[in-house]
């Protein structure tokens, strides 16, 4: 075989390998407030404040959230694997909606309005998955976790409109709690991250997060 018949075979199968592999976006760390597409109405009545990377997401009592919405310059697309990691401190561990959301948007006509979630009930951090058509939630697996104790979490997202083929693997503290765990991770016309606090309206809440990047 000629050298020129070698580097073309090696190059086809190059290419048909990088093919094969999900490709992921470009990085972003959080480091002020506009590293978010939107906090605003995602944040009425409460406040969030930054400082050298860490971020204070405070929902007083009566309000129902204090989240930042999306990472600028990153638009979730199917067939690609996106890497969330963020660490979190809560002042309560009351029960809330969530601390993180994987939401679709618009809402409005969704078969899964937050396809992924991560919350607290009773004193426990449980990432739960949606099936369409918004079916009820499942518990996929949940952790013991304390009131003003940092902890790591690490997502890996592919992102899918399949249940056959997107998935979702999870860390807390390097520990894996998820592995590629199947699940349909993309709804409506885009999906985005959230994080912050959602819900526990009737008390005070404070999310302090840090280390936020996504790539």
């Amino acid at each position: 075989m000629s050298r020129v018949t070698m580097r073309a075979l090696l190059c086809a199968v190059g290419v048909v390998a990088a093919g094969s592999v999900p490709r992921s976006a470009q990085a972003w760390t959080a480091t002020s407030t506009s590293s978010f597409k939107l906090i605003g109405a995602n944040c009425e009545g409460g406040t969030v404040t930054a400082s050298g990377g860490t971020f204070q997401f405070r929902k007083p009592a009566g309000v129902e959230r204090c989240e930042a919405k999306g990472a600028n310059g990153i638009n979730p697309a199917r067939g690609r694997t996106y890497t969330i990691q963020w660490n979190f401190k809560l002042s309560t561990t009351v029960n809330n909606n969530a601390i993180f959301q994987w939401k679709a948007y618009p809402t409005e006509g969704s078969l899964q309005n937050y396809p992924l979630v991560l919350k607290t009930i009773s004193n426990r951090l449980v990432f739960q998955y949606r099936p369409p058509p918004n079916a009820t939630a499942i518990q996929v697996t949940s952790t013991s976790i304390s009131a003003n104790t940092t902890y790591a979490v690490k997502l890996q997202i592919y992102v899918s409109d399949s249940a056959s083929s997107g998935w979702v693997s999870y860390w807390l503290n390097g520990s894996q709690k998820l592995n590629r765990y199947m699940c349909r991770t993309f709804d409506s016309q885009s999906v985005e991250p959230k994080w912050g606090i959602y819900g526990a309206t009737g008390s005070t809440v404070v999310d302090t997060i840090s280390s936020l990047t996504m790539n």
